[in-house]
């Protein structure tokens, strides 16, 4: 993904999740499409690249999660073939 010399500003790759917990051939943007229960609370929780350490992001809404993960550890109220890494 952009801001880096030499990189398209866009994404150029996407894997869809098929299981939790689930590592992306590299690190990757998460997009949330859909959740499951609109009136909940949604969370996910990742491991961000260079950590080891899972860091759990609460309320989270539909659209792009403004991270990059290299795992995705579990989600809460959010429609799990919803979930796109992109990079």
């Amino acid at each position: 993904m952009g801001q880096f010399q030499n990189q398209p500003d866009f994404a150029t790759k996407a894997e869809a999740l098929t299981s939790l917990p689930y590592t992306p051939e590299e690190p990757s943007a998460i997009y949330i499409g859909e959740k499951t229960d609109t009136a909940a609370d949604a969370s996910i929780t990742v491991i961000m690249p260079g950590s080891t350490a899972q860091v759990v992001f609460k309320n989270v809404t539909t659209g792009f999660l403004p991270v990059v993960a290299a795992t995705v550890h579990a989600s809460t109220n959010i429609n799990q073939n919803s979930i796109v890494l992109v990079r």
